[in-house]
């Protein structure tokens, strides 16, 4: 089946330059993804709480610029015996125009280990090393993206609902809220809740043969409220890459899309960052 459909992409496709909107786009996936975090103590110490990142099977459906995705865990990376078993929700409705993106989403980990150091739960459970069955981490936000150049296609790039056949660039300004809950045990745990501002520059290289890469760095700034340490209203910081890359033709496209999303804030003069991972293979077809 998949044979008949990349024969049929690359030797029958239709010259356009775009699928026409009210095309439904059908794409599963497997990921891998991970919620962390981490504590930088003025000694120079790192204390890191991780899920042992777990493989998903996902399904992505869209229709036109709407769309949306659904992934639960089926293996995990690492050895349940030196890192846990983590159970994993991934979640996410988005909307995209030419000008406008509109993503929410939510990241749901149960079962973390924590490590003082780097690699120390690689060799089995230690004093520097805890498995948490009980600890969770969860992430619900949302982002609003505005593109001042629509020639370069976030649809295309990365929910693969439109074809893109032209190399463009363009600028681009976010706005996002969040709310970030690590729990260790029953209600004992930390929440914060607050937004950024920034902006930053996305460009799609695309090849004559439908190949394509699609890098995009943003950087923001805003205000953010914490509960469970140091309570109150604090200056929070936001780094994001993406790139998506593969093959995006007029009806068939694969690839992987990749993102590491890293918001962190300064409390009790340590800081405390939480980095989003996630990496993603699909294949996918618009009907």
């Amino acid at each position: 089946m998949l044979s008949l459909l990349i024969a049929g992409a690359l030797q029958g496709a239709p010259a356009v330059e775009a699928p026409d909107d009210r095309t439904l786009s059908v794409r599963p996936f497997f990921s891998l993804g991970a919620l962390e975090f981490e504590l930088a103590a003025e000694s120079g110490e790192t204390l890191r709480y991780a899920p042992n990142s777990p493989l998903n099977l996902g399904l992505a459906v869209a229709y036109g610029g709407f769309g949306g995705s659904l992934s639960v865990a089926v293996d995990r990376v690492e050895d349940d015996d030196t890192h846990g078993d983590t159970d994993a929700l991934d979640w996410s409705l988005y909307w995209y125009g030419e000008h406008w993106a509109v993503d929410f989403y939510l990241q749901v980990y149960e079962g973390l280990f924590a490590e003082l150091g780097e690699g120390a739960c690689d060799a089995g459970p230690s004093p520097n090393c805890a498995i948490l069955p009980d600890a969770e981490v969860s992430r619900l936000g949302a982002t609003v993206a505005y593109l001042f150049d629509p020639a370069f296609s976030l649809r295309a790039a990365f929910v693969q609902s439109a074809w893109q056949r032209a190399s463009a660039g363009s600028w681009l300004v976010l706005a996002s809220v969040d709310r970030v809950r690590f729990v260790v045990q029953d209600d004992d745990g930390v929440a914060l809740t607050g937004g950024t501002l920034g902006g930053g520059y996305g460009h799609q290289w695309v090849s004559d043969g439908g190949w394509f890469v699609a890098p995009v760095v943003l950087l923001g700034l805003g205000p953010m409220y914490a509960e469970g340490v140091d309570e109150g209203w604090h200056l929070g910081r936001k780094a994001t890459f993406k790139v998506g890359a593969g093959y995006n033709g007029p009806a068939f496209h694969t690839g992987v899309n990749a993102y590491a999303d890293a918001p962190g804030v300064t409390l009790e003069g340590e800081d405390l960052t939480w980095t989003s991972l996630y990496v993603e293979l699909y294949v996918g077809y618009r009907l």
